[in-house]
């Protein structure tokens, strides 16, 4: 424990091989920073703020695992060498202020919208539930030949001195449409029962530790609830928890809310819903982890709730973005016991809006991110 008047919150934890020096973390946030695929300095001086401000560990918003993943020109590429020196100078940075780089590797499967004269790579025949369109189903070659690409990938960011990756598997999003009996249908061994809706990010996990070994920090994203009929619910969401955790080759486990429907703007809770709302998902999850760490998030906005959510076993990791978004410094200012001079967020989601419209990220409580 620490002096701060958030002990729990600012004492450190093992994740993996690594020690963060508290529990707070930036998890993935949409920037649209980049520039024609390639790492900016904004983009990367977003992260470094967030680092030097206090936080323990940063993940940068998704990165690509394949050319046919690249869905607009401000998303980072990680499938070649171009953005080797951008992530490399992040990544030295971050470190340099106290934290860890994670990467989130990210493929978005039957939501591939945006080419002009292909269908995108589907796990099932199903339609996408906010465009209808139907994706072409993968065979055995096709999701083989994606498992090396998210294990390349995370070798090549290995090699940038980053500290590790977190899979994308919520949101709707390609593991997310593997894990979740609403959108895997599949009658081969890719489907069907949870070893087989699981065997997909399995078989990633696999080869991203023959790739990477043991040391490198290896997390994974997935729904705590999708909110939809017949989709993953918190109790299954623990089933699957608990089935992986058993693998030992998972270092954390993180959770969103909702899916590539019209639940999807769960995952990001505004002002109408509760303070730490998903808290208790998330306790579930904690348990099923048994001893994996697991991150809470959504709608955690002060350090008071951070600190009761870790006490009280509803997370060993607190995620928070929007709050860190508005104030950088969130982590130092709450250690140093300085919570009344945080920037607050309000959680109308104006920041949110920018993004979702594919512009830069934007908070009228801080109008200079990722430019000092």
């Amino acid at each position: 424990m620490t002096d701060s008047p958030y002990p729990h919150l600012f004492s450190p934890l093992r994740v993996g091989a690594r020690t963060l020096r508290n529990r707070i973390c930036l998890p993935a946030t949409v920037t649209n920073f980049a520039a024609a695929n390639m790492i900016t300095e904004r983009w990367t001086q977003f992260l470094v703020e967030r680092a030097r401000g206090g936080a323990a560990m940063v993940v940068t918003e998704v990165v690509a695992v394949d050319p046919e993943a690249v869905a607009q020109a401000t998303t980072v590429i990680g499938f070649d060498d171009r953005n080797n020196a951008g992530f490399t100078a992040t990544s030295t940075a971050i470190e340099d202020a106290g934290g860890l780089m994670v990467a989130q590797l990210w493929h978005p499967g039957r939501q591939q919208l945006w080419h002009p004269t292909k269908s995108p790579a589907g796990v099932s025949d199903g339609p996408d539930p906010y465009s209808w369109t139907v994706a072409h189903v993968m065979d055995n070659d096709e999701i083989h030949d994606l498992i090396t690409k998210f294990a390349a990938t995370a070798a090549r960011l290995q090699g940038c001195g980053l500290a590790g990756v977190e899979l994308h598997g919520a949101h709707g999003y390609l593991i997310n449409q593997f894990l979740s009996p609403w959108s895997n249908r599949r009658e081969d061994d890719w489907g069907g029962d949870l070893d087989g809706r699981s065997r997909f990010v399995r078989e990633i996990v696999a080869a991203i530790r023959a790739a990477c070994g043991p040391d490198f920090i290896l997390g994974l994203k997935m729904p705590g609830t999708e909110s939809v009929d017949g989709g993953i619910d918190p109790d299954e969401a623990a089933r699957i928890t608990s089935h992986l955790a058993a693998l030992g080759s998972i270092d954390y486990f993180a959770y969103g809310q909702g899916n590539f429907s019209l639940s999807l703007e769960n995952h990001v809770p505004d002002m109408y819903f509760q303070p730490g709302h998903f808290l208790d998902i998330h306790k579930q999850m904690r348990t099923a982890a048994k001893g994996t760490p697991v991150m809470a998030l959504g709608r955690i906005g002060d350090p008071a709730l951070a600190e009761r959510a870790i006490a009280d076993g509803q997370g060993d990791l607190i995620g928070m973005s929007r709050a860190q978004i508005s104030d950088a410094a969130f982590a130092n200012k709450a250690h140093r016991g300085a919570a009344a001079d945080i920037r607050p967020c309000v959680f109308d989601n104006s920041s949110w809006g920018e993004i979702h419209q594919g512009k830069p990220l934007a908070e009228f409580h801080n109008p200079m991110l990722g430019l000092a």
